[in-house]
């Protein structure tokens, strides 16, 4: 059988070595002239907040937990919460920051259903509880919204309720990610 190497890999391995930077492709192109960015040597950083619910949601409000760069790449979103009875319809998204309109409302998660009893840590970002495949893993957050280059914005991490019910808890949302600046 024969050995394997990756991108990095072979790249140090050259001589001249060549550089294999944040957010470079596989072929060692900038991420923003192919569909797959690779974090290589970047610092992991996370960001996490907590909402309380107080009983009076409404089907279609929105839960802002923090802000991520369009150029950012998410390594894992995780969602805890209380059991939250009636929060039959969840959709994880991003909206664009200080009240933007919907950018993807379900772009981690369409329908879920899991808040009615109390959950722990469960992987939004790819995986059998994520709209995302494992082919998304290292790409930037504007490649994963489907656009075509990056806009430079900053966009909300959000929870919309579409069947919330009236039940009281905490929801909680975490992410590792790499800037991508």
């Amino acid at each position: 059988m024969a050995n394997l190497t990756s991108t990095i890999i072979d790249n140090r391995n050259a001589s001249p070595q060549v550089f294999s930077g944040i957010n470079e492709s596989p072929d060692g192109t900038p991420s923003g002239t192919t569909t797959t960015s690779y974090v290589n040597g970047g610092r992991l950083r996370r960001k996490a907040a907590v909402i309380a619910t107080g009983g009076n949601q409404t089907d279609g409000a929105t839960a802002r937990f923090f802000t991520v760069k369009s150029s950012d790449v998410i390594h894992s979103l995780l969602t805890s919460g209380d059991a939250l009875l009636g929060f039959s319809d969840i959709n994880i998204g991003i909206y664009l920051t200080d009240g933007g309109a919907v950018v993807s409302e379900s772009l981690f998660k369409d329908n879920d259903t899991g808040m009615a009893s109390a959950t722990v840590r469960e992987e939004r970002r790819v995986g059998a509880d994520s709209a995302l495949g494992i082919e998304t893993l290292g790409q930037a957050v504007w490649q994963l919204a489907a656009l075509t280059a990056d806009p430079n914005v900053t966009y909300d991490i959000t929870w919309t309720m579409v069947a919330s019910g009236s039940a009281s808890g905490d929801i909680v949302t975490e992410m590792l990610y790499t800037a991508g600046d």
